[in-house]
């Protein structure tokens, strides 16, 4: 998992980028973000939108800090953290 990546690994199918597994991927660095920031996170249920809009509102999770190219060249929306 920690190797770089080989011209001939197999391509990783396009079923794993699922609405479902990319959200479930972005809870996780969420709390790994959270841990980071000195945050405690209860065990049992979690809210990932309300701990998205905690590390956003607070902690300006969703701004970028410092000039960059896009390097995809894809229009932000507004929608972009539900």
């Amino acid at each position: 998992m920690q190797a770089p990546e080989r011209p001939d690994d197999p391509p990783v199918p396009g079923q794993a980028f699922t609405e479902h597994a990319l959200r479930s991927h972005l809870t996780v660095a969420a709390v790994s973000t959270a841990h980071g920031l000195g945050l405690a996170i209860r065990p049992g249920p979690l809210d990932p939108q309300a701990l998205l809009s905690v590390l956003g509102d607070r902690y300006s999770y969703w701004t970028d800090d410092i000039e960059h190219t896009d390097p995809f060249d894809w229009p932000a929306t507004q929608d972009d953290t539900t």
